[in-house]
């Protein structure tokens, strides 16, 4: 606020830079991959296989998937 002072409509050039980083957030979660936690749980295990891959940058990722597989089925018999 203290560099829009004597700006005219000073506050709109504070309000639009404190925005800046939530447009820049908004832009980021757009570009991010599902969940390969949320693809395994609903069923879509090729899918999720493919972001695993793309995230740790290797091609046998099948040990993290089932770890993944593991978890929801001992969420479910909590349930």
């Amino acid at each position: 606020n203290i560099l829009f002072r004597h700006a005219e409509g000073g506050w709109r050039w504070s309000m639009g830079l404190a925005a800046a980083p939530a447009f820049l957030l908004l832009i980021g979660f757009a570009l991010l991959p599902e969940s390969p936690r949320w693809l395994a749980m609903k069923g879509r295990l090729a899918d999720a296989e493919a972001v695993l891959q793309m995230v740790h940058e290797r091609p046998n990722v099948a040990a993290e998937l089932e770890d993944i597989l593991i978890a929801l089925r001992a969420e479910g018999d909590d349930n």
